[in-house]
């Protein structure tokens, strides 16, 4: 196995699927975790020298799988993370759906969805079997509000328009 340092964004750019496999834990980040992870990327965001971060490891291994679709990893550490980055790319796209910034919404709508695929390879980010019975399938507008996405997500989109930083 080899170790590399690499940008958080290559696990969401281009045509990949991470998979969230059986024997992780469900999600559990609360809003404590959430406000040290936004208050870890707005340090970030806010210094004059935007040196890399370390936001601690995610290991994957690549899944063997037909030649057609997406290309797929397991998820084997790092998911917590993973999972939250994802909340925050859709608060940050819903956001941008609200202010009618196409641009914004259509770039970061493509780090979380495939869109020239079908399900199953149409998810950046495949949560466990547990979450998937909490959370609808896909991250989009159209899940109904009350849902385990939304209610995650709503905590994301209040902190992101008030920082007016989105």
């Amino acid at each position: 196995m080899e170790a590399a340092p690499v940008h958080i964004i290559q696990y969401f750019d281009g045509s990949k699927q991470g998979i969230i496999p059986l024997f992780q834990r469900a999600y559990s980040w609360d809003s404590r975790d959430w406000a040290t992870f936004c208050d870890d990327l707005m340090a970030q965001y806010d210094e004059e020298d935007r040196c890399s971060h370390f936001m601690g490891a995610i290991v994957t291994v690549p899944v063997k799988s037909v030649p057609v679709g997406v290309g797929k990893h397991l998820v084997i550490d790092g998911q917590q993370r993973l999972t939250t980055l994802s909340l925050l790319l859709a608060a940050i796209r819903d956001q941008a759906r609200a202010t009618d910034d196409k641009v914004t919404e259509g770039i970061i709508g493509d780090l979380l969805l495939n869109r020239h695929y079908q399900a199953p390879d149409d998810l950046k980010l495949v949560p466990t079997q547990v979450d998937r019975g909490r959370r609808p399938r896909r991250c989009t507008p159209r899940d109904p509000p009350g849902t385990w996405f939304h209610t995650r997500n709503r905590a994301w989109c209040s902190r992101i328009a008030t920082s007016g930083k989105s």
